[in-house]
């Protein structure tokens, strides 16, 4: 009987899982890899690996603790199946009293553990011979939890599968074929689905990373190396002047050298980090102490078995402390190992987060931004860890769904086939109402059912959690009051437990309620180090460099003067070839030249104006390259109107469920379903705006990171992506976990307190159960099976009414889902309907408006709301001027082409004069020798000689 769920459980786990993995790309995809310089291909290829593996790793995780936390949840409340898997009913033929008793599979029974199971086996009707064991595959408490432990080993053979369409005895057999083994990569055919689930469902990952791409991406505009070179003409020209700014760069500085430079040029000092990107877990370390009932015997499951047989085979109230305690510390349990394993995840993500500084930040700084990021992960996840809880607890709620030990809703026979339904009350409480009523939880005497005993602290009521977080752990601080509770149990022996030590608690009191705990994330004690050290070996400065005004002394000019002689020497060496063929081409001085122009601290005015003019060379180095978002980005946003009128008050719902006297006798009636289908608007109102204040407190903290100023048109658009993202991935995560839910629920075949599922009856002695029919649909094979909301005449049950646009079904929330709030925009259709509740006197409501809708329509279906998060409408902003005072640009550098100036071309001339003079002053007294050499080698060589003769 229980096979379809099995393959619908089979089913939900894939759709579930494939809608996490998608959800969850989306928000990878949407991250940014931060690096200030191009990255080496071999680096990038480990970082991307690395990003990838933490990828993989988180989405399973957070799959598996929501997952787990549903069904850790259910098994605490004990939610009874209404396959009647884990509890049975059973009644008194005295007095008609129904009650229930746990399940047994062998020597496990369902009130300790959910993970009893039995081989699954087709059973044949009605003489209950078993026919065929099904291999691989397991019946149990729940049937999410026995197909979690069972494995598709029948389905690999095909004999078994046409051995099991035989046994079926289906009128039309459809055509199966076997799951092909040779496919499997990953997983084998007796792997279980609690295995394959802890690998995401997934066979095989296929992932890239393009480098080529990344590089595409970066874009460096410049690279630059360093070379060993003799000073320039343009250091030794401003060395010269008598008083200059100095700027000195310290090599690689150690910790202690930095902390030295800071305390004396703080303002002016600058040291680069070679890494501007580092993991968290570098440098900062997060332990931390559970609440010690963690670590006690309390939340043992020998503890836990224990209290399931403490009453022995006796019938007893099921609110008294031997009944419910089994569930009570079963929840313990659960809430320890969730906290722990929530922790645990968010740590590992915490971790991968990445702290970015282009420059080294001071000690101080950096102890207030650890302390903000350590803040910031508490905060958020216990904020995200009591969303999730909170969820769950208001589906539970909305969904009336049937608690094992009938602790919220009761039957009784009366002598017909059909039982009777009535809520249960606490004081003048009624779980029709309100999930959170409660008592003082008793011990009662087994033969005349006096109440003996109340255990301090401790309470029961509509759902074990519900009173569990209301109530305290007292007792247990107190060896005499466990003893005292241990009188009562009808054991053979007793077992030995410690009691909680009070001196050991740090942050919590005996009286605290769960409550109060678990708004602290169960944690005693948290211990956090940020390690400066750490992060300053990380960040890896290769130099640190400040500016100082000095005065040269004499001794250094004259030094340096004689270093520039022999400098000009050697330049001229160099220039004089240029010179000649500057001379020959008759272009002494170039027509233009490229300039690069500073603009010391603009303001964005200056900013814009320069970019305006110079937007292909402009570059402003930010002081500050990353600035949370909610720095320059508001989000704001109004609900839609029905989470602000009267219709989610806690007076509307009371009022609702007193409007029919009759309980359980029409359970579509709108009068017994209306207080559930608004205590459902109610929750997902708050939930949602819940959700969108968690999100918005990360996305807040986020952090935009940009090495120079961003231009206000780009810087638009991506602020613009930005929320666009967060919409989206804020309405995705929330229906994910909605969509968990609602479908574990039917995977399990949770029975509903309304019967609006499952209708238990009683035949031959026996009380049964059969699935809900709407139209052509039955709760058995679809969650979603509707039929419009009826007002019957409590008489003689005709239909007087049917209200406009809202439909009853399988469950309250999945009917709601597609329902509308048509009705409740209509004074006159409100007025009608109260003029059928059995009232003394009517509620004044207002209708809803339909001109302040600007999102919705009035016939939109509550699932069309939800789909859009139930925002009527997002103010959005980006505030590009705090963008910009964030980022504080100290300097902005553009590229002009102009031609030479007089002050260039003056110097020019003077040092082309000062170098010919020096060249001159050389070679002039040999050329005059030389052609005074000349000369007279010509005179003589002209001179003729007449020899005088006399007679």
């Amino acid at each position: 009987m229980t096979g379809t769920f099995v393959f619908q459980a089979l089913y939900t786990l894939c759709v579930l899982v494939d809608e996490t993995i998608s959800n969850r790309l989306s928000q990878f995809y949407s991250n940014q890899y931060v690096s200030a310089s191009v990255t080496p291909l071999n680096v990038f290829q480990l970082q991307t690996e690395a990003l990838i593996s933490q990828f993989i790793s988180s989405t399973t995780n957070d799959f598996l603790l929501s997952f787990n936390m549903i069904q850790k949840t259910t098994q605490s409340n004990a939610l009874l199946s209404g396959q009647l898997t884990n509890y049975r009913f059973y009644f008194d033929e005295g007095d008609y009293n129904v009650f229930t008793k746990s399940v047994r599979y062998g020597d496990c029974t369902c009130s300790s553990s959910a993970r009893c199971i039995n081989q699954y086996t087709v059973i044949n009707y009605p003489n209950f011979t078993k026919m065929f064991p099904l291999p691989g595959l397991y019946t149990g408490c729940y049937i999410i939890e026995s197909l979690l432990q069972s494995s598709l080993q029948c389905f690999y053979d095909q004999a078994c599968v046409d051995n099991l369409k035989i046994y079926l005895g289906s009128p039309t057999l459809i055509n199966v074929t076997a799951l092909d083994i040779s496919l499997s990569s990953q997983f084998l055919k007796n792997s279980t689905i609690a295995d394959v689930l802890d690998q995401l469902m997934v066979e095989e990952w296929k992932n890239s990373s393009m480098y080529e791409n990344y590089y595409g991406e970066c874009q460096p505009s410049r690279c630059s190396y360093t070379v060993t070179s003799k000073n320039s003409v343009i250091y030794i020209v401003t060395t010269l002047i008598g008083l200059v700014g100095e700027t000195v760069n310290v090599k690689a500085p150690s910790i202690q050298e930095y902390e030295q430079l800071y305390d004396s040029y703080s303002q002016a000092l600058t040291c680069e980090c070679t890494q501007i990107s580092i993991n968290y877990e570098k440098f900062i370390q997060i332990q931390y102490t559970l609440h010690q009932v963690c670590y006690s015997d309390f939340v043992t499951q020998e503890w836990i078995d224990y209290l399931a047989t403490s009453y022995g085979n006796n019938v007893l109230d099921n609110g008294d402390f031997r009944v419910t305690s089994t569930f009570t510390f079963q929840a313990m349990n659960a809430l320890c190992t969730l906290v722990n394993q929530t922790i645990s995840n968010r740590l590992t993500e915490f971790y991968s987060s990445q702290f970015v500084s282009a420059s080294v930040i001071s000690s101080n700084i950096f102890q207030l931004q650890t302390k903000a990021f350590i803040f910031q992960f508490i905060s958020s996840t216990t904020d995200n860890f009591l969303l999730s809880l909170s969820m769950i607890r208001n589906t539970t709620q909305s969904n009336i769904l049937l608690s094992g030990g009938l602790n919220n809703y009761g039957f009784s026979a009366e002598n017909n086939a059909y039982l009777n339904l009535h809520p249960r009350w606490y004081g003048n409480c009624t779980c029709s109402t309100s999930a959170t009523c409660i008592s003082q939880s008793p011990i009662y005497n087994l033969l005349n059912g006096k109440l003996l005993f109340y255990v301090p602290g401790l309470y029961t009521g509509c759902y074990v959690i519900e009173s569990l977080l209301q109530s305290s752990l007292q007792c247990f601080y107190n060896q005499t009051c466990i003893n005292k509770l241990q009188s009562y149990f009808q054991v053979s022996s007793l077992m030995n437990v410690t009691a909680l030590n009070a001196s050991l608690t740090v942050q919590f009191l005996a009286n605290s309620t769960i409550s109060d705990v678990l708004e602290q994330l169960m944690i005693e004690e948290w211990n956090n180090s940020s390690m400066y050290e750490n992060y300053y070996s990380e960040c890896q400065p290769s130099y640190c460099s400040y500016t100082v005004t000095s005065k040269n002394s004499v001794i250094y000019i004259v030094t340096t003067l004689i270093g520039l002689i022999g400098g000009l020497i050697t330049v001229l060496k160099f220039i004089v070839p240029y010179l000649v063929m500057l001379v020959r081409r008759k272009k002494v001085f170039p027509v233009a030249d490229t300039e690069t122009v500073n603009v010391k601290t603009p303001s964005i005015q200056e900013y814009e104006q320069l970019y305006n003019s110079y937007n292909q060379t402009l570059t402003c180095d930010c002081t500050q390259i990353s600035i949370n978002y909610e720095k320059f980005i508001q989000i704001q946003y109004t609900l839609h109107q029905v989470c602000y009128s009267d219709f989610v008050t806690q007076e509307w719902i009371t009022y609702l469920a007193t409007s029919n006297g009759t309980y359980g006798k029409y359970t579509d009636d709108f009068r017994s379903s209306g207080t559930y289908v608004f205590q459902t608007i109610s929750a997902f109102c708050t939930l949602v705006n819940q959700t969108i204040l968690n999100r918005l407190t990360e996305f807040n903290s986020s952090q935009y990171v940009s090495a120079s100023v961003t231009p206000s048109s780009i810087f638009q658009l991506q602020t613009n992506a930005f929320i666009s993202q967060f919409k989206s991935s804020t309405t995705i995560d929330f229906l994910l976990s909605l969509s968990m839910i609602r479908n574990i629920t039917q995977s399990n075949a949770l029975f509903s307190g309304r019967l609006t599922n499952y209708a238990p009856y009683i035949s031959a002695g026996v009380i049964t159960r059969y699935p809900a029919v709407y139209g052509n649909c039955t709760c058995s094979y679809s969650a979603t099976c509707i039929s419009q909301s009826p007002i019957y005449n409590l008489l003689n049950g005709k239909r007087l009414f049917y209200v406009p646009g809202l439909y009853t079904g399988c469950y309250v929330i999945e009917s709601l889902l597609q329902s509308g709030l048509q009705c409740f925009y209509n004074q006159t259709c409100i007025n009608k309907l109260q003029s059928y509740f059995q009232v003394s006197s009517l509620m004044n409501v207002t209708a809803l408006n339909v001109s302040l809708s600007v999102q919705f329509l009035a016939n939109s279906t509550i699932s069309d709301v939800l789909e859009q998060l139930m925002v009527e409408e997002w103010n959005n902003s980006s505030m590009y001027e705090n963008y910009y005072s964030e980022c504080q640009p100290s300097y902005c550098s553009y590229t002009v082409t102009s031609k030479n100036s007089v002050i260039y071309i003056v110097t020019t001339l003077i040092g082309l004069i000062g170098g010919l003079i020096t060249v001159l002053k050389l070679m002039v007294p040999y050329l005059v020798e030389f052609i005074m050499f000349c000369i007279k080698k010509c005179k003589g060589r002209r001179t003729t000689i007449t020899p005088l003769i006399q007679t």
